[in-house]
């Protein structure tokens, strides 16, 4: 717990009876204030010298309190007496002569003629900014005819030695708690900005890269302690025209805007160093600016980090390895991608959802030439347009509402240097489309808002379930685009293409969630008897639900409900999506039997893993199944 230290506060003053009422009431209040004496010539040099050796607030009284706030560079409180100590004061002095005369720092203030018609007295009032006018002016005004002198200060002293009475304005309680309240804020305030002030200049020397700020007139206002090894030529308080120049600091004060640059040694030897300049804006007003400079090899050395950085946390995890299956047509995909993979050609694959596309790509990406590079993938369906644009490009700061300080990149920036993964890359937008092929075409983009482009080298891998052929002859897929998406195309087989790899991928599974069973050959069996239209994905769904409700090992029944279940839930959506419900209303009963006998045909053909397994569970012949489908010009 810190100890609070007291303030060290100070009035100076030329009236010993108003030091003595300001010394009384700070001791009833438990502060200690230092009293000096001095006439107003001596007033500056003592709050001068006060404040040099430690004392935080100065305090002054009538004159001599206004002259130490206009002279000194600090602030200084002021104990100005209010309209109603001046106004008893008069009072007193009318009781020894309805002649008074007043003394008036600087100026005659307005009460003057107010009080005299209120108390129905003469006020005759004393300018002086000087002690000899002051004295001078009490005199004049005695030989005059002035019966009793009011004021503060010394004018008590110097009316007595002219034989003439005097009523000293004495502040009151109010004025007195009024002062030294503003004078405790006033050093509370300052010990939090010192406190802060000395936050900053610590971290600033702490700091590697120099700092420098100069106000309008190139004062220095601030520096740190590194700034002399970027500025060896930096003397004095003030910065030179050549350094403003060089710091581009003129332009930044002038235009209002941040610059950067290089600073070049006189020999090609020395290092080179960045900097950038920005301008201090203070209530609208340019009010200085600052440079910060750091070595153009730190900046590089960062750079380097933050890519490898970037590089881990976009990365790719999988490899060839990791895709399991010893099928002939896994094996012989595998070797093709792996021949692709040492190529820098945009590469299209093409499959079924859950087929194992980013597993794919990630593998690809493993074995290429830009392995050390980042792996950044985006499923193209999931954003809207405007969403899509903003991650592929980036923006810059103030392109649209809430847009991050300082802009972003986008994920095309992010993958320069490795390769970019569009997953469903049919469902962007022709403007999207637009974009995408012009970076392809110019290995540069442009951010949102922005007006300059950065330049991108990197390797665009995309995918689709769609067919992407089928895309561009219906006018949704620009062709441009697709011949330059796909130089190079791989296939990756469905589930039902690879039934022998059933066994391989469920056990990995298997040992992928955890648990310690084995399946039967009669549970896969049944899983080798199912079409998966679904893919792996499908697989792994099915096996996690088997691993929750089994309550035995090789429970085959409930395998076979939970494939059923699947069965009828595809059959059901496939009925939905292609709108085949039937209606009977105003059907022939031939007509009623035909669409019910292509209906029974066509839901057997999806739960089926081929025309051969149909016509078996159907009943018929496999050349009857093929006339029938013909005959209902059935396609599937």
């Amino acid at each position: 717990m810190s100890i609070a230290i007291p303030y060290r506060f100070a009035f100076v003053s030329n009236s010993l009876a108003i030091a003595t009422a300001v010394q009384n009431y700070a001791n009833s209040r438990n502060i200690h204030i230092e009293i000096q004496l001095a006439s107003m010539e001596k007033a500056l040099p003592v709050a001068r010298r006060l404040l040099e050796e430690g004392v935080e607030i100065i305090l002054g009284g009538g004159g001599t309190g206004r002259l130490m706030r206009r002279q000194l560079q600090r602030p200084v409180v002021t104990i100005a007496n209010d309209h109603l100590s001046v106004l008893k004061s008069l009072m007193r002095a009318k009781k020894i002569s309805s002649k008074v005369a007043v003394t008036c720092y600087d100026h005659i203030p307005e009460w003057v003629s107010v009080f005299a018609n209120l108390l129905n007295i003469t006020i005759t009032p004393i300018l002086f900014t000087t002690t000899r006018e002051h004295v001078q002016g009490i005199a004049q005004a005695i030989q005059q005819g002035a019966g009793v002198i009011v004021g503060g200060g010394i004018c008590s002293e110097v009316a007595q030695a002219h034989g003439c009475p005097a009523v000293i304005v004495m502040p009151s309680l109010g004025t007195l708690e009024r002062a030294i309240d503003e004078a405790i804020n006033i050093a509370s305030s300052m010990r939090r900005d010192n406190e802060r002030l000395a936050w900053i200049n610590g971290m600033m020397d702490a700091m590697q890269n120099g700092i420098i700020g100069i106000t309008q007139d190139s004062k220095i206002l601030l520096k740190n302690n590194a700034i002399q090894q970027f500025l060896p030529q930096l003397r004095g308080n003030s910065l030179s025209a050549s350094l403003r120049k060089k710091l581009h600091l003129d332009d930044v004060l002038e235009q209002r805007v941040h610059m950067e640059g290089v600073l070049r040694g006189s020999h090609k030897r020395e290092p080179e160093t960045l900097f950038t300049s920005h301008p201090v804006v203070v209530n609208g007003e340019v009010c200085g600016a600052f440079s910060m400079l750091a070595p153009a090899t730190a900046v590089d050395s960062l750079q380097s980090r933050l890519s490898q950085s970037r590089s881990k946390a976009f990365s790719a995890k999988y490899t060839f390895s990791s895709i399991i299956g010893k099928s002939k047509i896994i094996e012989e995909t595998k070797q093709l991608a792996k021949k692709y993979a040492l190529s820098r050609g945009a590469l299209y694959i093409h499959g079924e959802s859950g087929t194992g596309k980013e597993l794919f790509a990630q593998a690809i990406h493993n074995e290429s030439p830009v392995r050390d590079g980042p792996f950044v993938a985006l499923n193209c369906s999931a954003l809207s347009e405007a969403l899509l644009q903003s991650e592929l490009f980036g923006y810059e700061e103030g392109a649209f509402t809430d847009a991050r300080r300082g802009g972003k990149p986008g994920l095309l920036e992010i993958a320069s240097g490795g390769t970019l993964f569009l997953d469903e890359i049919g469902d962007i937008s022709p403007a999207v489309q637009v974009n995408l092929l012009r970076v392809l075409e110019t290995g540069e983009i442009y951010r949102i808002g922005g007006e300059r482009p950065y330049s991108v080298r990197l390797r665009v891998v995309s995918s689709s379930w769609k067919d992407l052929v089928n895309e561009v002859r219906e006018g949704r897929f620009r062709a441009d685009l697709f011949y330059r998406l796909t130089l190079l195309r791989l296939d990756i087989p469905s589930l039902r293409q690879r039934i022998e790899d059933i066994p391989l991928i469920t056990d990995k599974l298997l040992q992928r969630s955890g648990h310690k069973i084995t399946f039967s050959k009669e549970l896969f069996d049944i899983l080798e008897n199912y079409s998966w239209p679904g893919n792996i994905r499908e697989l792994d769904a099915v096996i996690q639900r088997y691993i929750l409700i089994s309550d035995k090992n090789n429970d085959t029944i409930l395998m076979n409900k939970i494939i059923n279940d699947i069965k009828f839930a595809n059959i059901t959506n496939s009925q939905n999506k292609n709108n085949k419900i039937i209606s009977i209303n105003n059907m022939s009963l031939h007509d009623c039997l035909q669409n019910t006998e292509k209906q029974i045909i066509i839901n057997y053909l999806i739960s089926s893993n081929n025309k051969k397994d149909a016509a078996k569970k159907l009943g018929i012949s496999t050349n009857t199944l093929w006339r029938k489908i013909k005959e209902h010009n059935i396609s599937i």
